[in-house]
């Protein structure tokens, strides 16, 4: 089954048409939901996706409200919109409800993975098994962590200022996906990351940001009690090792994976290797 023969839905939620593929396989395998990152969208996971559903893995992927294709209806109600975690939550609640998923493995990329690790600690009976690939554990005592978080504040602002020249430049978009990747992107890859960034409301972008550094993990990572595996790019800009592996430390029943030769992409640069290591994690937690 190939990622673009899966038909695209749409979800109705506050607001928002919630943009989803859906691939329905065996029954009796416990179904995979990706979770993509700020600024991304459900193309973020064609590799996983394509790989999964041809072993016959039911599988989703979808746009978060204000990234992606899942836009809201208007400026009016982007402003009126709730971008907290829970929000979030609620919107994959929701969705797993609508199409009757029950006991899910859930992967989450980045912030993508903070939804995933608050929506496990939170429904423990729904989530098999967590994937977090590239989350950054933020403390607000630390003081490197406070500098790290301004400036994400500040690359937010510079982004939505070169928006106009991403979306007229190849050259600019080959040059912004190279910071947060070891090696370059297949062409393919690379513009589809880009254009997740040129798609994302900018309230999304600012708003979805902040609302990542409210989260407790002290509080949050104990509460997941499901087998969890986080895994990190060695060469990440953004969540590097260093903010990773303190979450192994808090998480009962927690694994860690260090990428090699990788950025903070590993579904687009070293699909296979990701592959391997979330298959060897599986095999683990039968």
């Amino acid at each position: 089954m190939c990622w673009d023969e899966i038909e695209v839905k749409t979800f109705r939620r506050a607001g928002v048409n919630i943009r989803y593929r859906l691939f329905k396989g065996d029954a009796s395998a416990t179904p995979i939901v990706f979770v993509h990152g700020w600024a991304g969208s459900q193309d973020d996971w064609l590799s996983l996706f394509e790989n999964y559903c041809q072993q016959g893995i039911t599988c989703l992927a979808y746009d978060a409200p204000g990234f992606g294709i899942s836009q809201f209806d208007s400026k009016i109600e982007s402003r009126r919109a709730d971008f907290s975690i829970e929000r979030y939550m609620g919107d994959l609640l929701a969705l797993l409800d609508h199409l009757k998923l029950q006991r899910i493995r859930l992967v989450g990329h980045s912030w993508g993975g903070v939804v995933a690790m608050r929506f496990a600690a939170r429904y423990p009976d729904r989530i098999s098994e967590l994937v977090v690939i590239g989350g950054a554990y933020y403390d607000p005592h630390n003081w490197i962590h406070f500098i790290f978080k301004w400036i994400s504040w500040v690359m937010v602002w510079l982004i939505i200022a070169v928006k106009p020249l991403l979306r007229r430049y190849k050259r600019v978009r080959k040059f912004a996906v190279r910071r947060y990747t070891y090696q370059p992107l297949p062409e393919r890859e690379a513009e589809l990351v880009m254009n997740d960034v040129i798609c994302s409301d900018n309230r999304t972008l600012e708003k979805t940001l902040w609302s990542g550094y409210t989260v407790k993990f002290k509080e949050v990572c104990p509460a997941i009690t499901s087998p969890t595996l986080y895994v990190s790019g060695k060469y990440d800009q953004v969540a590097p090792p260093m903010f990773v592996k303190p979450f192994v430390e808090m998480t009962p029943c927690s694994h860690y994976a260090e990428l090699q030769k990788c950025g903070h992409f590993p579904m687009q640069e070293i699909p296979e290797r990701l592959i391997e290591t979330l298959n060897n994690f599986w095999e683990k937690t039968k």
